[in-house]
This record gives C-alpha cells, structure tokens and sequence, in this order.
C-alpha cells in the first residue's frame, strides 16, 4: 500500500468531544502505525478549515461524534 498524508478531523464542539478526540487519537495512532502521514485537527480549533486546505492531504478521517 502506498503512503498516504491523511487528516484526522476530530474533536469539535459537541457533547460527545471527549469520545471523538479518544477516536481521532486511535484512528491516527493506527494509520501512523502502517507508515502513513497523519495530521490531527480539533475542528472546535477556529482556523480549522485553513488547516484542512493547508494540509493538502490525499484523504480525510472523520472522527467527529455527536451533532
């Protein structure tokens, strides 16, 4: 499998943060452990979006829970 930079957008701001930023953790946590690039983003950040588009990653994990 070729290396890949991928996002893992976790976090946010609703009820169920604290499971998604456990997620997001896990999730990064195994795809660095199959040699990819990984790059965590807490979308309760405000500059969230500037930080997806300077990413210029191949994918994205979406590790949000809740509304």
């Amino acid at each position: 499998m070729a290396r890949k930079t991928i996002v893992v957008l976790k976090g946010g701001r609703s009820a169920e943060r604290e499971v998604s930023l456990n997620t997001g953790a896990q999730v990064a946590q195994a795809l660095r452990s199959r040699g990819h690039e990984v790059i965590e983003i807490d979308s309760a950040e405000e500059d969230f979006i500037a930080q997806l588009q300077a990413a210029d990653a191949d994918v994205c994990f979406i590790a949000l829970h809740g509304r």
